[in-house]
């Protein structure tokens, strides 16, 4: 496909965990809730995380029927009243001052490993540790990191960045549907301004 204007909008993607043993335990590691299919009434889930995603993420499991378990490698967790008033309304244990080390498989289920030495048994991790923009590498010519300018034109003249691809921490829907509808008319004013060159 050929085009004059183009415009992005990839999100994100979730930061991997990165401990030992990781990987080969990667088929009982999740990142998302939508992810975790097959799951069972009472089935013990291990969060990791220490923000609003894990606390969310928790409570979803809760409502799911499964017994979450949040362990933050922080002294508190960072997030709102309310949604830690609906956590603890939930009576999900907090762990904090937990900072996993290792992940190791044991037939159907995972040990964790923190770094004061404890031990904890789950069948599933599900870790909540941060997003990054899920920006996709453009081809040659492109250069290696964009510039992106408050309306979400970048340096390449028609390359748009819109939503969670350019926000940051600052990421909510309704900013991301404001970026595309401004990073839309941009790329109209754009096409004009070519058209009135030729």
């Amino acid at each position: 496909l050929e085009s004059k204007t183009l415009i992005v909008a990839t999100g994100t993607r979730p930061e991997l965990l990165a401990v030992k043993g990781a990987e080969k335990a990667a088929e009982r590691i999740y990142y998302e809730v939508a992810e975790m299919d097959g799951l069972a009434a009472g089935e013990r889930i291990a969060v990791i995380g220490g923000g609003e995603a894990a606390l969310d993420y928790a409570i979803s499991l809760r409502c799911l029927g499964c017994a979450p378990e949040v362990f933050c490698r922080a002294a508190a967790v960072k997030t709102n009243p309310r949604l830690m008033a609906r956590f603890v309304q939930a009576g999900i244990q907090l762990r904090l001052n937990c900072s996993l080390s290792e992940v190791r498989p044991v037939r159907d289920s995972l040990e964790l490993v923190f770094s004061d030495g404890t031990r904890q048994k789950s069948e599933r991790l599900l870790a909540a540790i941060g997003r990054m923009p899920n920006l996709p590498k453009l081809g040659e010519g492109m250069p290696e990191k964009f510039v992106v300018g408050e309306d979400g034109q970048t340096q390449v003249p028609g390359l748009f960045l819109a939503g969670d691809v350019r926000r940051g921490r600052d990421r909510h829907f309704a900013t991301a549907v404001g970026d595309g509808m401004r990073a839309a008319m941009l790329a109209g004013k754009y096409l004009e301004t070519l058209e009135a060159k030729m």
